[in-house]
């Protein structure tokens, strides 16, 4: 699994390795997607010297981290976003992402809270520059919803009610768009909780996520025919 946590990313399958990637302004913001295919295709590469089995790895990511693993898993073989080194092979066969920015076409739609600060902040955090500054085909291509398509790989989002930054409608908006193409999917929302809510790992949010993402990738990973 790659769980790509704002600047850093892990890859669990059996064992675990963490991972850097970029972030850049326009027109590089590519770059961090290309260095998680990269990593996945390195760990493939080297899953006998690390005892990893390639067959079964999964993208885990949080935040921004949750954008680009789910960016990652539904483009492989995607000629607009390569993976940043020469590797073969960047398919996995799970992707999991908490309170991920999903939608950067539709951010702007959601009715703010008074508790909730501007959406900009979190946009920056994932393509490096404010959403009402970047072009809107970029938008469109950096939105994981643009890419969703049946036989993508299976996905578990959990998302907080009182999100302050990515919008719980974002991982929602997600998860109807797998249920329209077919696409496994579990959706775990915890009304209440915030923003990075399993750094308290633990609590109860994290509790109930820690269980449900366990299940599902026991699930997932060992069933290859999903």
């Amino acid at each position: 699994m790659i769980d790509c946590c704002n600047t850093k990313a892990q890859v669990i399958s059996l064992r675990s390795l963490s991972i850097d990637y970029r972030l850049g302004l326009p027109p590089r913001w590519q770059d961090a997607t290309g260095d998680v295919k990269c990593a996945v295709g390195w760990v493939q590469e080297n899953a006998d010297r690390y005892g990893v089995d390639p067959d079964r790895l999964a993208l885990m990511g949080r935040s921004a981290g949750g954008h680009f693993a789910l960016l990652a898993a539904y483009t492989t073989g995607d000629p607009q976003l390569p993976p940043s080194c020469d590797v073969p092979d960047t398919g996995v066969e799970a992707v999991a992402a908490f309170y991920p920015p999903t939608d950067f076409t539709r951010l702007n739609e959601t009715p703010a809270p008074w508790w909730r600060p501007s959406l900009g902040s979190s946009v920056e955090d994932s393509t490096g520059s404010d959403v009402d500054y970047v072009a809107e085909d970029d938008r469109r291509l950096a939105s994981p919803t643009s890419h969703v398509e049946p036989g993508d790989p299976p996905t578990f989002l959990a998302h907080g009610g009182r999100d302050q930054f990515a919008p719980p409608e974002q991982s929602v908006l997600l998860a109807g768009r797998l249920a329209e193409a077919g696409v496994p999917r579990r959706l775990v929302e915890l009304p209440g909780a915030r923003h990075a809510f399993d750094a308290a790992w633990g609590s109860w949010g994290s509790q109930i996520v820690r269980h449900e993402l366990a299940e599902f990738l026991e699930h997932r990973l060992t069933d290859h025919d999903n």
